[in-house]
């Protein structure tokens, strides 16, 4: 499959967001927000784009911290810290609406996000902006009354050995799904924090390979692309 990624720049309530967009070839695609680990919107997020429109996905990588990467944990951490709340939504729902206006897009987008990101696309959820939430070992501490405002279907990857995202904050977040009968499927990984990224010490092979797998089965599943 023929693939074209191009920088884009999306407005965003006078700003604009500058990310990557990975276009697969053929007709309408499903849309797929990308959002990125602390370390920014770095080289193996653009080929994580790639990915996604090689199975067929309309993938636009947002950028969260205008352009700044890192690989150094303490400055990951001072760039997180920095971003404001508010603004990050607006620039994921602006995101979302870029996505749902492509000649390509089907109107359907989903959010997916890696650590930091998970977090976010989780939010994507509790605001209703997407078609379905895709968490990759992102923070999932959240009261239950934003857990009630889901309304599309939710889909999880944590590791057993993850000493951030510890399996029992995981495990309370899946309780309060339940209870509010949310649609959603937890998976669990022989693995710690960040195994699905291969250019991290954690990074687990079988775990990153069967994770998307079922990253995309759930997404053909629930959006029908």
């Amino acid at each position: 499959m023929v693939i074209d990624l191009q920088r884009v720049s999306v407005p965003n309530d006078g700003r604009t967001m500058n990310g990557f967009l990975a276009r697969p070839d053929g007709g309408s695609s499903t849309g797929v927000v990308v959002i990125h680990e602390w370390w920014g919107l770095n080289k193996q997020m653009e080929d994580t784009c790639r990915r996604f429109a090689q199975e067929g996905y309309l993938a636009l990588g947002v950028d969260l911290f205008n352009g700044q990467v890192t690989d150094n944990a303490e400055r990951a951490r001072e760039m997180m810290l920095a971003i404001d709340k508010q603004q990050t939504l607006e620039t994921l729902f602006s995101s979302v609406k870029y996505l749902r206006l492509d000649d390509g897009c089907t109107g359907k987008v989903a959010g997916v996000g890696f650590c930091f990101g998970g977090a976010w696309s989780l939010d994507m959820a509790i605001a209703r902006k997407v078609d379905a939430a895709v968490i990759y070992y992102g923070n999932v501490d959240r009261p239950s009354e934003e857990i009630r405002n889901i309304s599309c279907p939710l889909l999880g990857h944590f590791g057993l050995q993850d000493t951030g995202i510890k399996p029992e904050l995981v495990r309370e977040f899946e309780g309060k799904l339940k209870s509010e009968h949310k649609d959603h499927e937890l998976h669990w990984y022989p693995a710690g924090h960040a195994f699905a990224n291969p250019e991290r010490p954690a990074f687990h092979e079988g775990s990153a390979e069967l994770s998307w797998t079922r990253t995309i089965a759930f997404l053909r599943n629930k959006l029908n692309g």
